[in-house]
């Protein structure tokens, strides 16, 4: 038995006439998503917002986010 709230998005994705193997996996990978972070909700497993690196190369050089097409990593690694 499924829940209201995966009851309210698979009717809200026949709604919107996605192809019944798309809802299929997205079902599946909510649900999953659901179990993998014990149903908590999303404050209590969140993390913490990203800072910069100030031993990395890109922090120090003050270098720009993109160079081109291709952007660079927000970290150093």
């Amino acid at each position: 038995m499924a829940t209201p709230f995966l009851d309210f998005v698979r009717e809200r994705m026949v709604f919107q006439r996605y192809a019944k193997r798309t809802i299929e996996t997205y079902m599946y990978w909510i649900k999953f998503f659901i179990l993998f972070h014990k149903k908590q909700h999303s404050p209590v497993y969140q993390a913490a917002p990203v800072k910069p690196d100030p031993q990395c190369d890109r922090y120090r050089k003050n270098l720009p986010q993109t160079v081109g097409h291709k952007t660079i990593a927000v970290g150093c690694r």
